[in-house]
């Protein structure tokens, strides 16, 4: 019972605290024209469409983007039979940007993630793609605030 009033107390604050989200879709200070993938992967896919979702047709910024990824899984320790024990997830991004027509910026981002092997290849594969959505989505956030950040510059 507790639980359900701190919760409704909080529900209660939060929607009238003024609360609105950094990078919600129409406040971002650019438009991306075009985007362009060096490979048609899900990875490159997945990071088009996330970018395309804030992307402000109102704003006199314009951006074209080419996109190149890749995903990297890594053995980190074995076991004492020689089976790998724990893995490592990296996806690194590499975006060429152009605003209004000129000057190319070359930018790259990194993230990684550790995680323990699994018996249950489903499962372990299941949670492989869970850890890609997320790697994908802080990738997306620094690429934002990237955005953000160098169309000011220019």
């Amino acid at each position: 019972m507790k639980k359900i009033i701190l919760f409704l107390i909080m529900g209660v604050i939060l929607s009238n605290c003024g609360y609105t989200p950094i990078f919600s879709s129409g406040n971002s200070n650019f438009y991306i024209e075009e985007i362009s993938l060096n490979k048609n992967d899900k990875i490159n896919r997945s990071v088009e469409k996330n970018l395309k979702i804030f992307s402000n047709e109102q704003s006199i910024n314009k951006i074209k983007i080419l996109i190149g990824t890749e995903k990297i899984i890594t053995v980190i320790t074995k076991d004492k039979r020689g089976n790998p024990s724990r893995y490592e997830m990296k996806i690194n991004t590499k975006l060429r940007l152009t605003h209004n027509g000129n000057q190319k910026k070359e930018k790259q981002f990194g993230a990684s993630f550790n995680y323990k092997n699994n018996s249950n290849k489903f499962n372990l594969k299941q949670y492989e793609n869970e850890i890609e959505d997320l790697l994908i989505s802080k990738i997306i956030e620094d690429c934002l605030s990237y955005f953000s950040a160098s169309i000011s510059d220019y």
